[in-house]
């Protein structure tokens, strides 16, 4: 979901892969356009490797999954099999927290964080 529109964003910015599409409303809606989500908790490998192809060579994906057991669980298959293409960070949230349970300013500083940059 939303692959359309991250694939115009600022290559510059990190990809940030969520699971869902309100996770990742949220965070179009913080601003942040490079944003992607899975529809759902587990990578397929078409899926796997789009997200490869989007990230771009010197590209950077940050997932940033549910903390719930599903979300844990996909982030770490996600993890393993991105980490093996691509440079990969992850976002860790509060237990049961969700992408889309944040304000804008928390997910921005969560990616920033995640990729050793500054938040502005």
């Amino acid at each position: 979901f939303n692959q359309h529109r991250a694939s115009k964003a600022d290559q510059n910015q990190p990809l940030v892969v969520v699971e869902g599409y309100f996770g990742c409303m949220r965070l179009w809606q913080a601003g942040h356009r490079r944003v992607v989500a899975l529809m759902g908790g587990m990578l397929s490998k078409p899926q796997e490797d789009g997200l490869v192809t989007l990230a771009g060579e010197h590209g950077h994906i940050v997932l940033m999954f549910d903390e719930d057991a599903a979300g844990k669980k996909g982030r770490v298959d996600a993890y393993r099999r991105l980490v093996e293409r691509v440079s990969v960070n992850i976002t860790w949230l509060d237990d049961c927290q969700q992408p889309d349970d944040l304000e804008p300013e928390s997910l921005l500083e969560l990616i920033h964080s995640s990729v050793g940059e500054v938040a502005a």
